[in-house]
């Protein structure tokens, strides 16, 4: 019985030997399966199916501000003389907010070209009308004159050279007396030959003089082409300058360019105005966001893609939609308030027009920080 147990005892060895070896080709064969099997393929995460971006609302047709005019212009030194309007107001389209201290110079200034203007419009139709009856008239009658006091002296120089004649001839018949009357005959003689001289001396100053006033009288009396020319050229030349001078009186008056809200104001009544002008505008009825999109993601915004924005001021979002990509790359302006997240880098601005619900929420809300994030 020990023989068989030692016998049963050798059979039972045999076959637990066997079965390690067995276990152990099959741990091999199991582990060299898993070795040489093909693996899985990698799961690569699917690009973000949105692009965020830190930007900042204000109304979509950008924020206007109104400066003074340049000296160019017609600016000095300007000051704010009169501001009519707050923070706040509601503005129309050509609606007066401020008025300048230059006006009453400028005003002055277009009085005075328009005065000029006015002369030399007269100057312009006296041209062109020509002499005056009068002045015509006047002339005629100073060349009638001047032959009336002609032949006058040339009556009287007449007479007293014939009455010469006559005792010059008396004297010649009385060539008997020549001795006693010789003086007298000489002196005669010597006076006709003077009133000969007086009488063509008078016939041709008058004559020059008639001539002369007949010249005035046809350079008064004629109209020339280039005297009208000059005189319409002046006129030309003060219009444009009347022009230039309302021109300037406008720029004294600062006009909204558009209907909106006074955001911002920079320079109030008797300050003077700044490189920041003289207020901010902006059609707050059209709210929008400025989003400053990395250079690296800008090929994927589009316009009319979807906007949710976020802001630390609510704790709700608000939506919107791209309306305009811009085209232009420029350095990062807006910042995270974490500065380890901040880095210099390059960006394009990408508009979002609000949705009209959450425009009456943020009209008063120009410059506040939003989170944006564009869903593709």
């Amino acid at each position: 019985m020990v023989m068989e147990h030692g016998i049963a005892k050798t059979h039972y060895g045999r076959f637990g030997w066997a079965g390690v070896v067995v276990a152990i080709a099959g741990g091999g064969m199991l582990w060299w399966q898993q070795t040489t099997a093909p693996k899985p393929p990698e799961v690569i995460a699917p690009t973000p199916p949105r692009v965020s971006a830190l930007g900042y609302l204000e109304p979509l047709t950008h924020v206007v501000r109104l400066a003074a005019p340049t000296p160019a212009d017609g600016g000095m030194g300007n000051r704010v003389a009169e501001l009519r309007v707050q923070e706040g107001a509601r503005v129309r389209r050509g609606q007066v907010v401020a008025i300048l201290d230059s006006r009453d110079r400028l005003e002055t200034a277009l009085m005075e070209a328009r005065g000029r203007l006015q002369r030399a419009e007269a100057q312009l139709a006296q041209v062109a009308a020509g002499a005056k009856d009068g002045e015509v008239a006047a002339q005629t009658e100073t060349i009638g004159r001047i032959e009336a006091q002609a032949e006058g002296e040339l009556a009287t120089l007449r007479a007293t050279r014939d009455r010469f004649q006559e005792l010059y001839a008396a004297g010649a018949t009385s060539k008997s007396i020549l001795d006693s009357k010789q003086l007298l005959y000489d002196t005669t003689q010597a006076q006709l030959q003077e009133g000969i001289a007086d009488t063509e001396r008078v016939t041709r100053t008058a004559a020059r003089q008639r001539q002369e006033a007949i010249a005035t009288l046809d350079r008064i009396a004629e109209v020339r082409p280039v005297d009208l020319e000059v005189a319409a050229a002046e006129v030309a030349l003060q219009r444009a300058a009347v022009a230039r001078a309302e021109a300037n009186l406008a720029q004294s008056l600062v006009r909204s360019p558009l209907d909106g809200q006074v955001l911002k104001i920079h320079a109030r009544s008797g300050e003077e105005v700044g490189s920041d002008g003289i207020l901010e505008l902006g059609q707050t009825q059209r709210m929008g966001a400025v989003l400053e999109v990395y250079e690296t993601e800008i090929g994927r915004v589009k316009v009319g893609q979807r906007v949710r924005l976020f802001t630390d001021s609510t704790a709700e979002s608000f939506g919107g939609r791209v309306a305009k990509v811009g085209v232009r790359v420029q350095r990062q302006n807006v910042v995270n308030s974490d500065t380890a997240n901040n880095i210099d880098a390059r960006v394009v601005e990408v508009r979002v027009e609000l949705d009209p619900a959450a425009v009456e929420s943020f009209r008063k809300r120009t410059n506040l920080l939003v989170t944006g994030e564009i869903q593709l």
